[in-house]
């Protein structure tokens, strides 16, 4: 029997409540950094991260903090973490409303200018093809109003070509 008893030493540390804080307080910066730039705020949240990275250091620093420092310590880091999951929930939720608003816009102005409401089928099939005729139509007044607005556009630019073709006398009927 051959056995491999091979040991590389490591650099492990050992992962203390206060650390693991402290790293989960990093990380919750991190997504309110991305959830941040993806919004539309022009303030950023408050997260104090110089301020809990400097008391996150001087009690991990310390060679046998006692346990009343310890405490107080998890304490402070705990309240840093809770206001940056506020922050976190609060963004979500911000960006979750923003995606959802034009989706229940849709709904809303096909229950109230089509009666999607009022739809009274007497099977399943029935009223799913009343919806989908319906969204349907929906779909087709926005490209109507796309192609209405792209002929508004091209009429307007030949007239104004035509305008400018003119002569000088023909623009300006009143005499000099």
């Amino acid at each position: 029997m051959v056995v491999d008893a091979t040991v590389a030493e490591q650099a492990i540390r050992y992962p203390t409540d206060i650390s693991l804080l402290n790293e989960a307080r990093e990380i919750s910066e991190q997504l309110i950094d991305e959830l941040y730039s993806i919004s539309y705020l022009t303030k950023k949240p408050r997260t104090y991260r110089q301020q809990a990275r400097k008391r996150y250091l001087a009690i991990a620093k310390k060679r046998n903090p006692g346990i009343k420092l310890r405490r107080k310590e998890i304490r402070e880091q705990l309240q840093y973490l809770r206001r940056n999951f506020r922050h976190i929930k609060k963004l979500q939720r911000r960006q979750d409303a923003l995606e959802r608003i034009p989706i229940e816009g849709k709904f809303g102005q096909g229950k109230n200018g089509y009666r999607l409401n009022y739809i009274r089928a007497r099977t399943l099939k029935t009223s799913e093809a009343w919806i989908n005729s319906i969204f349907q139509v929906m779909n087709l007044m926005v490209l109507l109003r796309f192609c209405l607005a792209l002929l508004t556009g091209a009429l307007k630019k030949a007239q104004q070509d035509v305008f400018d073709n003119l002569p000088t006398k023909a623009r300006n009927p009143v005499g000099e």
